[in-house]
């Protein structure tokens, strides 16, 4: 099953540099959307009788940004960061990214993070209740930089750029990330 949730970050932001003092103001907008395909594997029986079901769900993240200004915005950098909590440890580990673009005058722009694979499994039990353990997804933040100047920048939830600090460690190298 594939689902994408919008999150409520339509942003209206300004765009350092895009317009000269005087002139009005114009904004750089951004929306950030979750991307998640949900996959389970055939079910197996365990000695005790529970139904164990493996599950593997592979998300991403969508960020848009439209430019209104009356030129075209060079040099736009986006950063993006997610923090994922691996099931079976607890360890938490920081997949990173950034994408480069210009621009122009009305442009929207559609770019996509790194695949993160969480994998985890789905237990029903001889008794009827359902135990579901995977790794998870814990929050994102996405920075925009204009010409090298931060223009616009959000997390979810908002203490994310912190707990991020906390763990981060090497950089991730793009591609899929399993976990």
């Amino acid at each position: 099953m594939n689902r994408c949730r919008l999150y409520s970050l339509s942003l209206l932001l300004l765009a350092a540099g895009a317009a000269p003092v005087a002139a009005q103001s114009s904004p750089l907008r951004m929306t950030v959307t979750r991307c998640l395909k949900e996959n389970r594997g055939p079910a197996t029986r365990t000695p005790d009788g529970a139904r164990e079901e493996p599950l593997l769900d592979r998300v991403y993240y969508t960020i848009e940004l439209a430019n209104s200004t009356s030129t075209t915005l060079k040099d736009v950098a986006v950063k993006w960061a997610v923090l994922v909590q691996q099931r079976v440890t607890g360890i938490k580990t920081v997949v990173e990214g950034e994408s480069r673009c210009a621009l122009a005058f009305g442009e929207r722009r559609r770019l996509d993070t790194d695949i993160i694979e969480l994998s985890g499994v789905r237990t029903r039990n001889a008794d009827g209740s359902v135990g579901e353990s995977k790794s998870q997804i814990l929050g994102y933040a996405v920075e925009v930089y204009v010409g090298g100047r931060l223009v616009a920048a959000e997390a979810f939830p908002a203490d994310t750029p912190v707990r991020i600090k906390e763990v981060k460690g090497e950089q991730a190298e793009p591609g899929v990330h399993r976990f």
